[in-house]
This record gives C-alpha cells, structure tokens and sequence, in this order.
C-alpha cells in the first residue's frame, strides 16, 4: 500500500480544528472521533464537505483488538481534547479537577481503517493515551504516511525514538554547516531544526540568545503534578512544573549571554530561586527577593 498523496487522517478531530483547515488545502480527510458530542458537531459543521465526500468521519475509539466490541470512553465534561479510553488516565484527570462521564462506544480497528481507506500522506494522532494503539497499526502495513506527528507523554526522547523505530518511522540525521546544506533538503518547511545556531548558519544577527537558570529537584511525592508560573523578567517569582520523575524550578532571563559556563555569581541565582520558591510554598511571599 503506498500512501495517497491527496489524504489525511485527522485521528482525534475534535470539533474539527484541524480537519478544517485540511479540507481548506484541499485535502480529503478521514477524521475519526469517540465522543458522541463532537461527532454530532462534525457532522453539522462539515455538512457540505461529507455530501461531497470530502470528509468522511469514523467514529468510535480506537483501541486494541483485546478490548473487545465495544469500549469505555471517559468523555471530559470541562476539557473535551481530554477524552479518553484509558481509566487511569481519566483518573489522573479528576486530579486535575475536572470530570468525566462513561459512555460506551463502538471500537474502531485501525489497521482495518487503512486498509479501507488506504495509507494518508499525512497522519495526525491525537487520542489520549491511545496513540501507540496507531502505531502499532502502522507495523502491520508495508506502506507509511510520508509525515507522521503524535502527541508523546514520555519525557524520555531516547524511548520515544525506540517506539517510532518499532512502528518503522524511518530517522534521518543531518548535519549542517551552512544554508546551502539546506538545499538538498526535501522538505520545504523547516521548523526550529537548529535553534540558536541558526544564528550563524543563516548570518542572522537579529538572533538574540536568552539564557536562564534551572534548578532540577527529586520528586518526593508520585502524585505531584502542580505548575506555577510568575514570569522571569521581574525576577523575584518563579516558575515550577513537575515532570515525571523531577521537578523544574527557574526564573531567570538574561538577554544577550550566550555563555554555557556556570559561574560563581550563577550559583548565587540557583541559591536565590531555591529560597524564593521555599518561601513562596510556606506562603511567605513577602520574603521572596530580587537579584
């Protein structure tokens, strides 16, 4: 099967934000959607594009064959993108105050839906927790989309790699020594691929390097999943936000210092962030300083 140059697959359409503006490059899409809800408002708001079948939306939620027929969809009353086939992760959801209803919907088998609808050029996956279930699908193929993108949990990059090589997503590295380099290129977009070095790569002088401070903490408790932001640049409240296994603290910018060596007079700045957000959780703001 080699992939159709004019199809998408919009995999957790949504309200349909993305397949909007597919529809509008003139793509055919398959959109695929569990929550009964969205499916409805799909249908009403891409009439037209399915009367000319433009648009075709599956519904139902993907998930293992294991799974059985039919499937429990956690359907989020505050957050609807955060519905999702998987308890914990609606569990985890309730942590963050929002809930969700049990709705019970049909399975829907992707690797049957690419074998009916053929290989899209480009796959969008956006299904909670239920991402790799797609993946997965894509081994039992001989073809695959030209452009993938997959909303990841992992924080480990290294994992995630090892997961899209199983699925057969092929990885090329390139290194560049100038913009002529990009010219062999076949992609016509580039996003971000070489950060600050694009500033000498491209002699852009406009480049400006912002360098900031973070102080990475042992988590000490598994259920810790609090974000904080106050903003840097008054540099006396700091930002915080957990990962899995640690714990950000920072809250500094320094415009223009593209230094990467750590100094005495930065080791009084990680001193300075740690205090400030010691204080900030004892609810002794007014103790917090500036630099």
């Amino acid at each position: 099967m080699t992939c159709q140059p004019d199809l998408i697959f919009d995999i957790g359409s949504h309200k349909g934000e993305d397949t909007d503006f597919y529809l509008k490059k003139a793509f055919k899409v398959v959109a695929f959607e569990a929550n009964p809800k969205l499916i409805a408002h799909c249908k009403t708001r891409f009439a037209d594009a399915i009367a000319d079948r433009r648009l075709r939306i599956v519904e139902g939620a993907i998930a293992p064959e294991a799974a059985g027929e039919r499937i429990v969809f956690y359907a989020n009353l505050q957050a609807s993108v955060w519905g999702t086939i998987g308890a914990s992760w609606a569990e985890r959801n309730r942590t963050l105050g929002t809930q969700s209803v049990r709705v019970e919907v049909e399975r829907v088998d992707i690797v049957e839906a690419f074998r009916t609808y053929g290989v899209p050029f480009y796959l969008k996956i956006d299904i909670e927790g239920a991402d790799c279930v797609v993946l997965e699908g894509l081994r039992q193929l001989e073809g695959r989309p030209r452009y993938i993108s997959i909303e990841a949990e992992k924080v480990d990059f290294a994992r995630l790699v090892a997961e899209l090589r199983r699925s057969g997503v092929p990885f090329r590295v390139r290194h560049f020594e100038s913009k002529i380099d990009f010219a062999g290129l076949r992609e016509n977009v580039i996003v971000n691929c070489t950060g600050y070095g694009a500033k000498a790569i491209m002699n852009d002088n406009n480049l400006i390097a912002r360098r900031g401070h973070l102080v990475v903490l042992k988590k000490t408790l598994h259920k810790q999943f609090y974000f904080f932001s106050g903003g840097c640049w008054n540099g006396r409240i700091m930002y915080v936000f957990c990962r899995q296994n640690d714990i950000v603290v920072g809250g500094t910018v320094q415009r223009g210092n593209e230094s990467e060596a750590v100094t005495e007079s930065d080791r009084a700045v990680f001193e300075r962030i740690l205090s400030n957000a010691q204080a900030m959780f004892d609810g002794r703001v007014v103790d917090c300083v500036t630099a």
